[in-house]
């Protein structure tokens, strides 16, 4: 332990308590500053913190370790033999395969009313529910304000053939956003579709689970070389019936090809960067219905469609770049960016969060933190701004970001 460093050490420390779904303490007295430091920075650490005082535990014991979870007064002997008592039940628990890093898919049955506000910010940062897609892809929704792109189809019959897929692009060209259009058309379809909540966890082993079900399921991983160990076990185990849907940048594609070929995973590959005429005209009809044309408003819809062909070359990327770049837009943006960036922590939170993004990084709190040299992004105020809010979102302690070209 002497030769790894304190920050290192930290840094585990925290991610661990992130992912556990208890923290027990057995005769711990909460002097040690640091970890108190720690427990305070997350306001859900308190509900899922334990200490196993003595029976009798002081005012003072209980005062101070109530401000960072719950006592439970039964002594080390106590709970020994709370544990002894329910050995058969931690057994059967224990031989219960629960997934741990896998979660099923489910259509939402929510009717949502969208606003113009909530197509812009899926636009311009890439913020969207699943209730939003799920409508939109099952044709319960009529506002122009996501494009269906002809892979969804395309993906969905080699699903049926029981191939493997690959979506391949470059940055912001909307991998991510096919794979939630993805999920919502393939689970309508009678398919069990997974998606990958935690790469930290025994995710071979929910595979192993899923694979002696007799059920066709679909596994979706985004950024696929995260878990090549993962590919290589489905393809080497012959599971006939998980079936991988993924996705990569087009240079990490290119790169790991060759390994593919060499662990036998058989796929088919489809390149996503440019959007057909069809998918372009949705588009247009996206831009339209938000009023962004500005001085191009009057052009004719096919004038439209050939600006994206000549000007942004019919990638999803270029068009938001351009948008982006609207006086209109880079008004608001400033406005948000800036409430945020007034304050230098804050500013190098953000820009960790941005960077975690880029480099295709899983942004937990931990790692942001490290990045960031500071611990802002476990303060409630400021992870609790509205300016951070419109920008960002946390999921299962992951800050998610939906647009890498903002």
């Amino acid at each position: 332990m002497n030769d790894i460093p304190l920050t290192l050490i930290e840094y585990y420390f925290k991610r661990d308590l992130e992912r556990v779904s208890a923290i027990v303490f057995v005769g711990y007295s909460m002097y040690d500053i640091d970890v108190q430091k720690i427990l305070k920075m997350d306001e859900n650490f308190k509900n899922k913190t334990y200490f196993i005082t003595r029976t009798n535990p002081s005012l003072e014991t209980k005062f101070s370790l109530q401000r960072f979870g719950n006592v439970v007064p039964i002594g080390v002997e106590g709970f020994a033999t709370l544990i002894k008592d329910n050995d058969k039940l931690i057994e059967n628990q224990c031989k219960q395969h629960s997934l741990e890093t896998l979660s099923l898919y489910e259509l939402s049955a929510n009717d949502i009313d969208v606003r113009d506000s909530d197509v812009e910010k899926m636009l311009m940062y890439g913020d969207f529910s699943s209730d939003i897609v799920d409508n939109y892809v099952l044709s319960h929704q009529t506002k122009p304000m996501l494009v269906i792109r002809d892979c969804v189809e395309e993906v969905h019959s080699l699903v049926k053939q029981a191939k493997n897929v690959i979506l391949f692009g470059s940055l912001g060209n909307g991998k991510t956003v096919i794979l939630h259009e993805l999920k919502s058309f393939l689970t309508s379809q009678g398919f069990m579709v997974y998606e990958l909540d935690d790469p930290d966890g025994d995710y071979i082993k929910d595979v192993e689970f899923l694979s002696n079900a007799n059920s066709r399921t679909v596994v979706l991983l985004d950024d696929y070389e995260l878990y090549l160990d993962l590919i290589e076990h489905v393809s080497r185990s012959d599971l006939d019936n998980i079936i991988i849907v993924s996705t990569a940048r087009t240079a990490d594609h290119d790169y790991l090809s060759e390994k593919l070929s060499g662990f036998g995973f058989e796929y088919v590959d489809i390149n996503i960067d440019t959007l057909s005429s069809n998918e372009l005209e949705d588009f247009s009809d996206v831009v339209d219905n938000l009023g962004l044309w500005k001085e191009k408003a009057g052009l004719s819809a096919n004038q439209k469609i050939r600006h994206f062909k000549n000007q942004n070359e019919s990638q999803v990327s270029l068009i938001l770049i351009s948008l982006l770049n609207s006086p209109n837009i880079k008004t608001k943006i400033t406005a948000l960016v800036g409430q945020l960036k007034s304050n230098e922590k804050y500013s190098r939170t953000v820009l960790a969060i941005c960077l975690c993004k880029i480099l295709d990084i899983k942004a937990d709190k931990s790692i942001i933190s490290e990045i960031a040299g500071n611990d802002s992004i476990y303060e409630p105020d400021f992870f609790n701004k509205q300016s951070f809010k419109n920008l960002f979102h946390i999921e299962r302690g992951e800050v998610v970001s939906g647009s890498s070209v903002f």
